[in-house]
């Protein structure tokens, strides 16, 4: 009977620390965040490339019900940009200089202050304003 009880108590353990990551308010997320040292170490000139590299499926069309395509949004500074593929080309015009910080959100995981309709993620860039 102890060794059952220990069993049940290891496996808890280890479900636990098997989790996924989760925000203080306990929900799963996976954002990725490309720090500024990532983008100077990478040599690389254009928001798009850091992009490219680090995570390229954020600049890939999602499918969206049974007929559309889209792309993550855009947002610089807290201000909606437009869309990964939206002329011209945004992504690949901003020069990484002045770039702080790059976060990408999932569909589901964009936080409230961008509002809604962010179906297939989102692209959040932090300059040094």
């Amino acid at each position: 009977m102890l060794r059952a009880g220990l069993l049940v108590s290891l496996m808890i353990a280890g479900s636990a620390a098997c989790a996924p990551p989760s925000t203080a308010g306990g929900t799963r997320t996976s954002n990725q965040i490309i720090t500024e040292d990532q983008i100077v170490s990478s040599r690389l000139m254009t928001v798009y490339d850091v992009i490219r590299k680090y995570n390229p499926s954020f600049l890939t069309a999602r499918q969206v019900g049974m007929t559309r395509v889209a792309y993550p949004d855009i947002y610089v500074d807290e201000v909606a940009l437009g869309y990964v593929d939206s002329p011209p080309d945004a992504l690949k015009s901003m020069n990484v200089a002045q770039i702080v910080e790059i976060r990408l959100y999932r569909g589901g995981e964009v936080p409230p202050r961008y509002g809604g309709g962010h179906t297939v993620g989102l692209i959040a860039i932090t300059t040094r304003r």
